[in-house]
């Protein structure tokens, strides 16, 4: 699946993370850093996207849990 930030109107300016990950049949735990751009003040418009087409497979069965998008000083 991708995972992307991004503004959620025209133009779609990307906020700084834009990640493929690799899934698999079992939990697992995945991490990243990215750094925003796009925007140069507090935003209230930013769309946190899982994309599974065209990854996905017919009738399988997706999880995600714990989401967490911390501010790393």
């Amino acid at each position: 699946m991708s995972v992307k930030l991004f503004k959620d109107d025209t133009p779609y300016t990307d906020y700084g993370l834009n990640l493929f990950v690799n899934l698999n049949s079992g939990w697992q735990t995945y991490t990243t850093e990215f750094t925003t751009r796009g925007f140069a003040d507090t935003v209230k418009d930013g769309r946190l996207m899982f994309w599974f087409a065209p990854f996905a497979s017919n009738g399988v069965t997706y999880f995600i849990d714990a989401i967490r998008l911390e501010r790393i000083l």
